[in-house]
């Protein structure tokens, strides 16, 4: 999810664990320490957040000083915030305002204040001139990390043993600047007892965004660390389960790793967290946002198997890391128009860096490609979902949400081998990718640069592919796709082609993952 939510594979969810509450409550996310600069004459203080955490619901409570809110500053200078607003948005589909109640505001007399709402999930405060306090509530019916529907995949899990919240499913946000720019000092109380501070040695986030950011996660769970410095990435796995150790994930995920850096020429640098829930043999998937990246495969499967589910996971998530992090597309006029980059070539990244750490064998991933085949064939929305589809309608349509993964993955592979064939092997889409992606700082991509990147790299015009295929929806040319990588193919009766399981198949697929 890109949250620059990569986002998820939101078609499939998660299984509850058994067990006790064991241990205590851990934040993962944009964690940065420190204050903010002084603005002029204007000091800065400190939001104050509480959070009442029970089996089944969360309590919160936000509190603004009272210096914060008197003044911000405008181009006119410092002017008083007489009805300050905030807001709950949905995010990948989810409406968190459903699970709201309680909302009430109080000054620092503990009087109450009109708090009335502005729009569906927007809220203004009459603050008076002096610090005041949000409070609301927040249930969680879900009895596992998902919940029944998809749906619920973002929305705070509080079972018995599983406390799991994006703060974006819960915090009310200030739309003012000078609100935002606050630090924020967050403790937690309640059912699960609190083993590690939030965010820094004193709870503190750097400003709201960093705190909108973050992933707190608690109860039935286990921490290990790998590596130091800013490459250290901090592991909290729930379960008990799973067919392989804690030590054999986190040595494939440092495998995963280094590939993944070693393939783009740059590491993201800073600090990671990797939590491992258990998920189920009908719901499964994974999410990345910022550093931490959550992952929530069967734990019935073996980690290194023919169709390694988690490790690909693990391998889409961590990618995102580049695809997602450094390259980023308009938020305002993507929406689902880019993801055959953002979501595809990142799957298809995924498996080729199963097959080059020697994690994921030619001959089955060729299996994996007649899947992704198979998929892309039976959705309806294959042939019906142009860029303008995409962009309109991606959040509500699970359809063409998984196109965006099956139709960008075969696209990856198509691109691949055609780029390999046009600069007679001298660049690959690994190429194409750093060149989009630069490690500098975050590029903004739109389709301009997505297509002149294809025709910079091979010297070739790739207008009318990219008019057919990205911007349209024509079939895929899955047969060019096995002239260009020297694969055995056929072509079933009303079916399209597909891939056959022979050696030169599997030497063509070693060929072009190297």
């Amino acid at each position: 999810m890109q949250l620059g939510r990569s986002m998820n594979d939101l078609t499939r969810g998660i299984a509850r664990a058994p067990g006790r509450v064991a241990v205590g409550l851990l934040a993962l996310g944009l964690l940065v320490a420190g204050l903010p600069p002084v603005l002029g004459a204007q000091p800065y203080d400190t939001i104050d957040v509480r959070l009442t955490l029970e089996q089944g619901s969360l309590q919160a409570e936000i509190a603004y000083p009272r210096m914060a809110v008197q003044m911000r500053q405008t181009g006119e200078g410092w002017l008083p915030v007489a009805m300050p607003a905030f807001a709950l948005w949905p995010w990948a589909g989810v409406d968190f305002t459903e699970a709201m109640s309680d909302l009430k505001a109080w000054d620092d007399s503990g009087q109450p204040l009109l708090i009335r709402a502005t729009g569906p999930h927007e809220w203004e405060v009459a603050v008076g001139g002096g610090g005041f306090t949000i409070g609301y509530r927040i249930d969680s019916s879900k009895e596992s990390f998902v919940g029944s529907p998809d749906t619920d995949l973002f929305t705070p899990t509080l079972t018995e043993d599983l406390a799991v919240l994006w703060a974006r499913s819960w915090f009310m946000r200030p739309l003012d600047e000078a609100l935002a720019e606050l630090p924020v000092r967050v403790s937690v109380s309640g059912a699960y007892p609190r083993a590690a501070s939030l965010g820094t040695a004193d709870g503190r986030f750097h400003d709201t965004e960093a705190l909108f950011g973050s992933l707190l996660v608690g109860g039935d769970v286990r921490t290990r660390m790998a590596g130091s410095g800013d490459g250290a990435i901090r592991f909290t796995l729930q379960g008990h389960r799973w067919r392989f150790s804690d030590d054999d994930f986190v040595e494939a995920i440092l495998r995963i790793a280094v590939a993944q850096s070693e393939a783009m020429g740059f590491d993201p640098g800073s600090s990671m967290d990797v939590l491992l829930l258990e998920g189920s043999g009908v719901r499964s998937g994974g999410t990345a946002e910022g550093s931490v990246i959550v992952v929530y495969p069967d734990p019935e499967l073996p980690l290194f198997a023919r169709d390694p589910e988690t490790l690909r996971l693990a391998a889409h998530e961590h990618f995102h890391r580049w695809n997602g992090e450094y390259a980023v597309s308009d938020p305002a006029s993507d929406q689902g128009r880019y993801k055959w980059f953002q979501e595809g070539l990142t799957e298809y990244m995924a498996f080729r860096t199963l097959v080059s750490a020697r994690v994921l064998e030619p001959a089955d991933f060729v299996f994996k490609i007649n899947q992704y085949i198979d998929n892309y064939h039976g959705n309806p929305m294959a042939v019906l979902a142009t860029a303008d589809v995409m962009a309109r309608d991606y959040w509500t349509d699970p359809r063409l949400q998984r196109l965006a993964y099956d139709k960008g993955m075969l696209l990856g592979l198509i691109l691949d081998a055609r780029i390999r064939r046009l600069t007679d092997g001298e660049a690959t889409i690994v190429d194409y990718l750093k060149n989009v992606i630069s490690p500098d700082a975050p590029v903004a991509y739109d389709d301009d640069t997505l297509l002149g990147e294809l025709a910079g790299l091979t010297g070739q015009s790739w207008e009318a592919f990219y008019e057919a295929f990205m911007r349209g929806s024509d079939p895929l040319p899955i047969g060019e796709l096995c002239d260009d990588a020297g694969l055995d193919c056929r072509r079933d009766r009303g079916e399209g082609w597909r891939l056959q399981p022979t050696d030169r198949t599997a030497r063509g697929v070693t060929r072009l993952m190297r």
